[in-house]
């Protein structure tokens, strides 16, 4: 499911780098699992290896992306 929304979101470090709301969430329908993520999220890993913190409502522990993307 994608949930669109207007406007966008900074990256928090020093550069241009601008992010659409968007709202993904996957479900994996065999084990019940289930990821949000937003496209910032896509950026903060792909360019900081940043994952977010500790109790941040969009932080994507790694183990669980690899579970619930490849478990199956």
């Amino acid at each position: 499911m994608v949930d669109d929304n207007r406007g966008i979101v900074p990256c928090p470090w020093p550069h241009r780098v601008r992010c659409l709301k968007r709202v993904t969430t996957l479900s994996n329908s065999e084990t019940g699992a289930y990821l949000r993520w937003s496209e910032l999220n896509i950026h903060l890993i792909k360019a900081h290896g940043f994952f977010e913190g500790k109790g941040s409502p969009f932080r994507i522990e790694p183990a669980e992306l690899i579970r619930t993307i490849f478990t199956g």
